[in-house]
């Protein structure tokens, strides 16, 4: 049998470890919906005066 990692000795690793992820995935989250949202609002307002 595998001897079982103490689970005391790697939680707060684990997680700091999970707040930088969720942080770095939350940021990009937010950066993708602004990006999208200035790009939609770009092809809006270039398409109302140009009909391709």
């Amino acid at each position: 049998m595998p001897t079982p990692i103490p689970a005391l000795n790697i939680s707060p690793i684990t997680e700091q470890l999970e707040n930088i992820v969720m942080m770095e995935i939350s940021n990009a989250v937010m950066n993708d919906c602004f990006f999208i949202a200035v790009y939609q609002f770009w092809v809006n307002s270039n398409h109302d005066g140009h009909h391709f």
